[in-house]
């Protein structure tokens, strides 16, 4: 039994430190595949020290053009879109990039050509896929050159197909085909020329040879202050800022970073600690053998031999139980891949690489010795009368320190596993400022087979059809219309101008639309009313905006100015003043939000956000009968619940709470299996005591007293080590996890309480074998 579990534990350990290491491995050491020299690019964006946000044309172009380290600055966005492609129509994820994209990220191409300056202009038609397309659309073919793509009734020509395994620079937005950004806005989207430069795009560029990270951010810094007032107005009261991750949200994948390596270096710690506690139950074991030993070495055996056999014995059941954790290890990377705390949706890497593999084999290695030395040293230290005979229930210092250690340890992931699951049900008490359940949402796009010329002068009507279509279904209760919906948007941040505020500008993120849609999420009012459809001078402010810019939220009826692009800059009322909402994660810091009451170039495909009982299917075809009518065709093609969308923002949240759950879990279960081996040795090394001890007249309950006495002398120290731990602990993962704002002190309570409970627990084995003691068996060879 006890080999068995050796195995199982040794097996746990190992399987969780290589499948970790492993994805540590992959996804932070190797470099993106298909680009040449990844180390040297970065992401330029703007931060304001929380958030790492685009930039736009406009900046993009002060960033060419200026000497600042970089050889090239290109950009990119994303969408996704319907095409016909060989007569199938499919949904492509699409990079929309900027001059220079190829050349700035490094990309390497199999096929065909990248895309080059003429191809960026108004009559080009041209675009670059993605090896994995040209596998499953094209793979019949000797090559997919000059083959088209049809999208919103546009004919795109093939003319590169980049390497194998190149899905774009960014791990969390894979990319099917490449279109040059100027032709899709100007033919496609038909974004009228002055508002092209202003569209959000996400800029990385290639650092010069000789150039450092750091010099580039001091060059930025002096940039920033030579910019045009028009460019330091596109930044929002931010900085320019650079990243040497590449991710479209730089901090968030940052954060994942961040916690996988905790995740790694902690399955590590585990796997040794486990080996130790092992070799504390090897240890607690040994006592029983002692005769044997003495016996052997008094017919000859050299102390190397002894040595020889107690390691071989250990290494076989580390060696065996670390092959079995390499082989759940490849199970266990394909459930982490699936764990969104871990960001690594599209990973497609080798389970396991050489890397992996060596460390897997320099960890088992360790584990063996480590697994070995305690029999081993103790196996040094006695005579041969004294292995002959367990007398002695001292506990060495060497086991009080590995106690305080393991338990320490304990106790800092048991209060981490407490702090997380704290921080989830105050994220799910707070909620994001609206009620996501029941709210689905239908994406609207012009049909593939015709061009879009979108005339926003008809969208009223067209909202008004759709609104009264699916109000006379039964179950429907609330209608709406937006483009920048929660939890899929993160509107552009813009600055206003409020009547006589605190301020003189207030960056607030800018929405335009009617405020139907805020009545569908049920957003609550806390002051004045929402306005109606034709009310175009009104506008919503949330509290932050109102906080900031007049220090009060009793605002209704005061006058704020727009920037000239929106509404042409002309004053608006505050028609009503809303509770913050969150557009993202619930735990961003809270925004300042004006809703402009009017409508904007692209709501004329606003999605339709609809609140009911109705299902998906129904609404869907009650939606599909308007559009059907109406001209420029638009159709249906996506469909969602705000619910869930909702909920996969929480599901990092959640994925942390099992992962430290399970941590703790296991974690706890080998420190107490530690701290019972101790106590263990202590018994089965004393019989000779205790029995003297019953002989002389103490009962059991003496004996039981004595033990747990001494399991608490034990644990005590561990229980201090383990407050201190996770109180340091928890101050650094709060800002390592982004977690702010919740108290630390009712997890360490938690834990340390816990701990406590369970020290006590696995005193009691102990303990109970001790008061079993039986004074004829042990004393009648004296």
């Amino acid at each position: 039994m006890q080999s068995l579990t050796t195995l199982f534990v040794i097996a746990v350990a190992v399987a969780l430190a290589v499948a970790l290491v492993g994805l540590y491995s992959s996804l932070l050491l190797d470099t993106p595949p298909g680009v040449s020299n990844a180390e040297r690019v970065v992401s330029v964006g703007r931060t304001d020290g929380e958030r790492f946000e685009p930039l736009n044309g406009r900046l993009q172009s002060h960033l060419r053009e200026s000497s600042i380290g970089l050889t090239g600055v290109a950009g990119v966005s994303y969408l996704r879109q319907e095409a016909r492609l060989r007569e199938e129509q499919r949904h492509l994820d699409i990079g929309l990039v900027s001059e220079g994209f190829f050349q700035v990220v490094g990309v390497r191409l199999v096929e065909g050509r990248i895309l080059d300056a003429s191809d960026h202009g108004e009559s080009a038609r041209v675009v670059v896929i993605s090896y994995r397309l040209r596998d499953q659309v094209f793979g019949d073919l000797d090559s997919p050159l000059g083959e088209s793509i049809t999208i919103q009734g546009e004919r795109f020509r093939v003319v590169g197909v980049t390497a194998a395994g190149f899905r774009g620079v960014h791990r969390d937005a894979p990319t099917d085909i490449w279109v040059p950004h100027q032709t899709w806005q100007n033919v496609v989207a038909a974004v009228p020329a002055p508002l092209i430069e202003r569209l959000p795009l996400i800029l990385f560029g290639r650092i010069a040879k000789g150039t450092s990270l750091g010099a580039l951010r001091e060059n930025l810094s002096s940039l920033q202050e030579r910019l045009p007032a028009a460019a330091k107005e596109d930044l929002g009261g931010m900085r320019l800022a650079v990243s040497s991750t590449l991710s479209r949200d730089p901090a968030h994948q940052q954060m994942a970073e961040r916690q996988l390596e905790l995740f790694a270096l902690s399955a590590v710690l585990l796997a040794v600690i486990a080996a130790a506690n092992l070799s504390l139950f090897f240890l607690a074991r040994a006592p029983k053998r002692q005769r044997e030993m003495a016996i052997r070495m008094a017919l000859g055996a050299t102390h190397c031999r002894l040595l020889g056999q107690m390691f071989v014995e250990a290494s076989l059941l580390v060696v065996a139980g670390g092959l079995l954790g390499l082989l759940l290890s490849l199970w266990l990377v394909t459930g982490l891949k699936t764990i969104p705390t871990i960001d690594v949706d599209h990973w497609d890497g080798a389970l396991i690489d050489t890397r992996t593999l060596l460390f897997a084999m320099g960890l088992i290695a360790l584990l063996a010795a480590v697994v070995a030395l305690a029999p081993v040293m103790d196996l040094r230290r006695r005579t041969i009368l004294e292995r002959s005979r367990p007398c002695v229930t001292r506990i060495r210092v060497g086991q009080r320190l590995l106690a305080v250690v393991q338990v320490g340890v304990a106790g800092l992931v048991i209060a981490v596993a407490a702090f997380l699951a704290m921080a989830l049900a105050q994220l799910l008490v707070q909620g994001p400022g609206y009620k996501p359940e029941g709210v689905q949402v239908f994406v609207l796009q012009p049909d593939v087979d015709g061009p879009f010329r979108p005339d926003f002068r008809e969208a009223p009507n067209l909202h008004r059809q759709i609104r009264e279509r699916l109000l006379a279904l039964e179950g429907v209760d609330a209608v709406g219309f937006q483009n920048a919906v929660p939890t899929r948007a993160h509107p552009e941040q813009q600055p206003f101008r409020p009547e006589n505020g605190q301020k003189e500008t207030v960056q607030a993120a800018a929405l335009v639309g009617r405020a139907d849609w805020l009545r569908v999420l049920d957003v609550r009012v806390l002051r004045g009313s929402l306005p109606e459809s034709d009310d175009e001078l009104a506008v919503v402010v949330n509290r932050q905006f109102a906080l900031q810019a007049w220090g009060d939220i009793d605002v209704v009826g005061k006058w704020l100015q727009p920037p000239r692009h929106l509404r042409g800059g002309d004053p608006s009322r505050v028609a009503a003043v809303i509770d913050d909402l969150s557009f993202g994660h619930p735990a961003e810091p809270e925004r300042a939000v004006v809703m402009l009451n009017t409508l904007g170039v692209m709501d004329f495909a606003a999605d339709v956000l609809v609140r009911g009982e109705l299902s998906q299917d129904s609404l869907a075809e009650a939606i599909g009968t308007v559009l059907a009518d109406f001209t420029p065709p638009l159709h249906v093609t996506e469909r969602y619940a705000l619910q869930g969308e909702y909920d996969a923002l929480l599901a990092p949240d959640r994925a942390r709470v099992v992962v430290s759950t399970a941590a703790a879990s296991v974690v706890g279960a080998i420190a107490l299996l530690g701290f019972f081996g101790i106590l263990r040795y202590m018994v089965e090394n004393g019989r000779f005591e205790f029995a003297l001890r019953a002989a002389l007249g103490a009962g059991p309950r003496q004996l039981r007293r004595q033990v747990m006495w001494r399991g608490l002398v034990l644990g005590f120290p561990g229980l201090v080590f383990a407050f201190l731990l996770a109180a340091i602990g928890l101050s650094l993962v709060g800002g390592r996890l982004d977690i702010a704002g919740l108290s630390q002190w009712p997890a360490i309570l938690v834990a340390i309480t816990g701990l406590a409970l369970a020290l006590w627990l696995a005193s009691r084995g102990p303990a109970r074998q001790a008061s079993h003691t039986e004074p004829g068996k042990y004393l009648r060879d004296e």
